[in-house]
Order: C-alpha cells, then structure tokens, then sequence
C-alpha cells in the first residue's frame, strides 16, 4: 500500500502542438514586419501598434530567432550533428 504524499499533486498543463505553431508564426510575422519597415523606410511597419515606440531591429531579429527555435514543426537534432558541434566521440 502506498504512502500518502505530504505534498500536494502538481497538475501540468499541455500545450497543443498548433497553438505553439500559431503563436511562433505570429511572432516571426511581425518581426518580418518590423524588420521590413526599417529596411524600406515605412513608419508603420516599424511599430506594432500606433502610439508605441518603434521597434528596434536588434529587437524584431531576436524576435524572430526565438519564434524559429520555439516553432514545434522543425526536426529533432541529430545525436551525430551534436557530437560534431561539440567536438566530443
């Protein structure tokens, strides 16, 4: 017979694979925007919304690359790839 815990049970939530793709996409969309708007010159790209401040460019490409590491469609990496960053056998 098991022992009742003292802790009490902690719930996780999931969160489903087509959230986190529409929440990556949206954010990788905005930052191209953005991006788009510094290099063409457009005022309106360059905020997200009228009356903030425009967004950097470091910013919107740190944006970016963080919506294309968080997207869940891309593929595992390879433990050979891995091996080869990091110079281990």
């Amino acid at each position: 017979m098991p022992y009742p815990s003292s802790r009490p049970a902690i719930h996780t939530a999931t969160v489903p694979a087509g959230f986190a793709a529409c929440a990556a996409g949206l954010v990788m969309l905005s930052s191209l925007l953005v991006l788009g708007g510094w290099i063409w010159d457009v005022s309106e790209l360059k905020k997200i919304s009228p009356g903030w401040a425009p967004m950097k460019p470091l910013t919107a490409t740190s944006l970016l690359l963080a919506g294309a590491g968080l997207y869940p469609g891309r593929p595992a990496p390879n433990a050979a790839f891995c091996l080869l960053l990091t110079g281990s056998r």
